[in-house]
């Protein structure tokens, strides 16, 4: 409905409605088709083979997705063309973000396309809203770095267990009224 709302009022230009007449349609998340896909916001629907989800009725929401996702899986955010070849001959060299522990720098073969892909996974399961993948992986990685002794990895899994809590908590709405009840 939105959407059809969206593009009506955009077409027809109605003289009292100026809610939806400017340029901008709804955001949306992509996960871009392409090796090591990144994971962006977006306003326009392009058929690449991307996958979209959405639309978000607020900038706003998507937004704090997005840096929910970003707190919790570390994933790459540069727009270089990661193939194979490239990778392979040293084009590139890890950034900032690598040394601040928010990508695994798959642009240097440090993270090989298949974890990458088991994280691609982690992340449409939070678009889907299944945080059960995600939690177990957390809980599976930090008690993996405490068997090793590795303690502040461990907390850094922590911390990510606790902001995927604390998101949890923020999206689910429990009445205790549910017998007989309009929503």
């Amino acid at each position: 409905a939105l959407l059809l709302e969206n593009s009506l009022i955009k077409r027809l230009q109605p003289r009292y409605n100026i809610l939806l007449k400017d340029d901008k349609t709804y955001p949306w998340i992509v996960i871009r088709h392409e090796p090591f896909p990144r994971v962006e916001s977006t306003r326009q629907l392009v058929r690449d083979g991307s996958l979209y989800f959405g639309p978000y009725g607020s900038i706003a929401t998507q937004r704090s997705i997005l840096d929910f996702i970003r707190e919790v899986v570390p994933l790459r955010t540069c727009r270089l063309n990661l193939s194979p070849e490239k990778i392979a001959q040293g084009k590139y060299q890890s950034c900032l973000q690598y040394h601040l522990g928010n990508c695994k720098a798959p642009c240097e073969a440090l993270q090989t396309e298949e974890e990458y892909s088991e994280s691609i996974a982690l992340v449409q399961s939070v678009l889907k809203g299944d945080l059960r993948p995600v939690k177990s992986y957390l809980e599976k990685e930090m008690m993996h770095a405490a068997g090793q002794l590795k303690f502040e990895v461990a907390e850094q899994y922590k911390q990510r267990l606790a902001s995927l809590e604390n998101y949890q908590a923020k999206s689910i709405v429990v009445s205790s009224k549910i017998v007989d009840t309009d929503v």
